[in-house]
């Protein structure tokens, strides 16, 4: 009888342990914040970067981000963004971005921040639209993105 015992309690911490955290909002904890945005200085390098946004460029999720298209530039300068001897990276965290441009010489030219649309912010929602039970939420109204979606152009 022992034996039983103990199995069934793994078993019952595994599935707690498993099901828990989806009752929360999930996905790594980041220091990717205005407030770090505002640490970030042209001429810094991306080791710099990195150690003030927490980490390498990526999607931090919760889920894959998408950048809102208000229709205006954002805070990065067009002559740096379109500029083809520049390297763009991404920092997604939440509904909050940053993108650095970086010159030849791995330096920042310029920096600027982004609103990120997610269609889910814990893993409960996810699991409720891939069973039809809920909708992903719409984007942000009068966001290009919006009118995608709306004329059925839209990835998603």
């Amino acid at each position: 009888m022992f034996p039983i015992l103990v199995a069934a309690s793994i078993h019952y911490t595994t599935v707690v342990a498993m099901f828990s955290p989806t009752l929360l909002p999930f996905g790594p904890k980041t220091q990717i914040t205005k407030e770090a945005y505002d640490q970030l200085d042209t001429g810094m390098s991306l080791t710099a970067v990195e150690k003030i946004l927490g980490g390498p460029a990526g999607d931090y999720g919760p889920g894959k981000g998408e950048i809102i298209d208000s229709g205006f530039s954002t805070s990065i300068g067009d002559a740096v963004r379109h500029d083809p001897k520049v390297e763009r990276r991404r920092w997604l965290a939440g509904d909050f971005g940053v993108t650095v441009c970086f010159d030849e010489d791995g330096r920042v030219k310029g920096m600027g921040t982004e609103n990120v649309y997610r269609p889910y912010d814990m893993l409960t929602q996810l699991v409720y639209q891939k069973l039809g039970i809920i909708k992903k939420k719409p984007y942000p109204a009068g966001s290009i993105n919006e009118l995608r979606s709306l004329l059925g152009l839209s990835d998603r």
